[in-house]
């Protein structure tokens, strides 16, 4: 049986690599015509290379070219989250993007994601499926994104015991309506 979910194992970024593989904080590459998009309370928390989740995407729910952006307005609690997609190849390295965002400034570290068949509520660091131990009464929301701070020492959000969630909005595809949200164990 296929899965539904996208598991993501990440390590950190050392020595030569791509500047626009799927990765976490550090340089984010993006198209030149963004280069004036962003506020100063935004900070880069990934972009995801839509080929190399393409084969794993089993249900289509995500573009498979081109590149996905996450970032956080920090400004607020929750953060609002912006998912961005770009079609083509982006061409503009933007060195230290969360150096002068207050809160997220140690984040210029990379760490590089790899993918690879997850279970859809399934541990760790993932795109897709339903949140991990969900016990509401309500139906589990559909997940962009699970993110766990204690798998990878990646230094965001340390301080949550638990995950952190980008969720999709009423529609499960719309990667205009994401929402932020931690579930503390």
């Amino acid at each position: 049986m296929m899965s539904k979910a996208i598991g993501i194992k990440v390590t950190k970024a050392d020595g030569n690599y791509d500047l626009g593989a799927s990765k976490f904080f550090g340089a984010p590459v993006i198209p030149g015509e963004w280069q004036n998009i962003f506020s100063d309370t935004e900070m880069f928390f990934c972009q995801i290379k839509c080929d190399d989740i393409a084969l794993l995407d089993v249900e289509n729910r995500l573009p498979h070219k081109g590149y996905l952006y996450v970032f956080l307005d920090i400004k607020s609690y929750p953060f609002k989250p912006r998912v961005l997609y770009y079609s083509g190849q982006p061409t503009i390295v933007v060195d230290d993007f969360n150096k002068d965002v207050p809160g997220a400034e140690h984040l210029t570290n990379e760490w590089l994601m790899s993918f690879e068949p997850a279970d859809e509520a399934g541990d760790g660091i993932r795109l897709l499926g339903v949140p991990t131990d969900w016990n509401y009464a309500e139906p589990a929301p559909d997940v962009f994104m699970q993110y766990d701070p204690l798998e990878a020492d990646m230094g965001f959000q340390d301080s949550v015991d638990g995950y952190v969630y980008l969720l999709f909005g009423e529609k499960s595809n719309d990667l205009g309506d994401i929402t932020y949200r931690e579930e503390r164990s």
